[in-house]
């Protein structure tokens, strides 16, 4: 795959989790009961932020190219 059509991947894929919407955490919620179930919203912050920082530095790296 060339470079440039690499970047425009990397761009786009950096475009889309950036705009992921990640909804505030619940202190309660009907469907709980009394155990957590799912992922909080915290681990999928963190994945945001991690993916977003790979994505970023991979362009950067492609661009040093």
């Amino acid at each position: 795959m060339n470079t440039e059509k690499k970047l425009q991947i990397l761009e786009a894929q950096l475009k889309q989790v950036s705009a992921y919407y990640i909804p505030p955490d619940k202190k309660s919620t009907s469907t709980k009961m009394g155990f957590e179930t799912g992922v909080s919203n915290e681990v999928h912050r963190q994945w945001k932020e991690r993916r977003m920082d790979e994505l970023k530095k991979e362009i950067e790296q492609l661009k040093g190219k």
